[in-house]
């Protein structure tokens, strides 16, 4: 998939995105609101248009992925880290401290287990900020169709170990369970079908879940640090 199909499937979920963001940074001051996004991409200049303290953080920056979209400016701040490292508390890296971090559609691509990674994660946090992770529900009503009949709703490991697919995703649950394994409370949790359409059937399981949110397919959840 293409950067710019890329932007556009994921249109909707950027603006739900985008709102909780500012709903969120009403607590320390949009102008004062450090921000620390996992990747760098088409949110990544979506958000300079409203923020002006943004890091970035995650692989090295590749020119040539981003060629065909607007590129980010050399002057917005990244930080190369493999999250895949949080295993090793020794190969973390030293992080300022963000008042919000933006974790969205990562960690299903993690071979780590998550509970290192938010650990990691919980460091770069100031005492009242806030992480915002994005991740498809592992048990939506689209997976469990797939299940039903008979086809395996979650990505093959791939040859190409550079395009990992999804390792796993989780479920709410397991999401709140993890995250008080390394002092991290739930401020908000929200089913919602902000994805874009691959077939037409899809649609139609959308308006039906719409009715019923275990059954959508993503999730947005919000953690604090645990007081």
């Amino acid at each position: 998939m293409s950067m710019e199909a890329y932007a556009d499937y994921h249109t909707k979920r950027f603006e739900f995105l985008e709102n909780k963001i500012i709903e969120l940074s009403t607590e320390f001051g949009r102008e004062k609101t450090e921000i620390l996004e996992v990747g760098r991409g088409p949110f990544t200049n979506r958000l300079r248009k409203r923020f002006s303290k943004i890091t970035t953080m995650g692989f090295p920056i590749q020119r040539s992925v981003i060629a065909n979209i607007e590129s980010t400016p050399d002057s917005v701040p990244h930080l190369v880290f493999d999250l895949n490292e949080t295993q090793s508390p020794e190969k973390w890296i030293t992080v300022p401290a963000f008042q919000i971090i933006i974790f969205a559609e990562v960690i299903e691509h993690l071979t780590t287990a998550p509970e290192h990674v938010l650990a990691f994660l919980r460091t770069c946090l100031t005492s009242t900020g806030v992480i915002i992770c994005q991740t498809p529900n592992a048990a939506s009503f689209h997976n469990r169709i797939k299940l039903l009949v008979g086809r395996n709703p979650y990505d093959r490991i791939l040859l190409d170990n550079r395009d990992p697919a999804h390792f796993r995703e989780y479920t709410k649950a397991e999401l709140i369970e993890i995250a008080h394994k390394v002092g991290l409370e739930v401020v908000h949790h929200s089913y919602e079908n902000y994805f874009g359409f691959e077939k037409k059937i899809t649609k139609w399981i959308d308006i039906f879940t719409g009715w019923i949110p275990q059954f959508r397919r993503g999730q947005t959840i919000v953690f604090r640090r645990t007081k």
